[in-house]
């Protein structure tokens, strides 16, 4: 690997841990020189940036160690400066990936709706037309018995 793919491929904090290495410089005596707390170095070398305070102090650091172990700190800052964009990038794009999954997942859900709706509006009106297409049985008009019969005036009345 040539010297710009390595540079390339490594963060700031790598190149600034391998920087110091190479000039044989141990961790403690950066921390004692630039007056930045070691566990913030560590954190800066490992590259852990949940545990480092705001950029602004993070660009601050890498100023001050890239002078120390010899190396221009527009290099690093630039390799921080890429890494952010990438990972912005990446939020942007996974942001807009889980907003087009949810419209699509309500979208189905609406298809769904109305899907079930017009099955429902099908079997009522099918039911309602079954129910209304057969005739009502036809009620025969029943001869009421003699006993209860008003007499007519024509005809005779019974003897009892």
């Amino acid at each position: 690997m040539n010297q710009n793919e390595d540079t390339v491929t490594r963060g700031p904090g790598t190149l600034l841990a391998a920087a110091r290495i190479r000039h044989g410089l141990p961790l403690a005596e950066i921390s004692a020189r630039t007056r930045i707390a070691r566990h913030l170095l560590e954190a800066l070398e490992s590259e852990n940036w949940s545990e480092l305070p705001a950029p602004v102090y993070v660009r601050g650091f890498i100023r001050l160690y890239a002078r120390e172990v010899g190396v221009d700190p527009r290099v690093p800052l630039g390799m921080l400066d890429t890494q952010a964009e990438a990972r912005v990038e990446a939020e942007v794009r996974a942001q807009t990936e889980a907003e087009a999954a949810d419209r699509q997942a309500t979208w189905d859900s609406v298809r769904w709706r109305a899907a079930y709706s017009v099955a429902i509006g099908l079997i009522v009106a099918v039911t309602l037309a079954a129910l209304f297409s057969v005739s009502p049985p036809k009620i025969e008009a029943r001869s009421l018995s003699p006993s209860t019969a008003p007499a007519t005036e024509a005809g005779p009345r019974p003897q009892p």
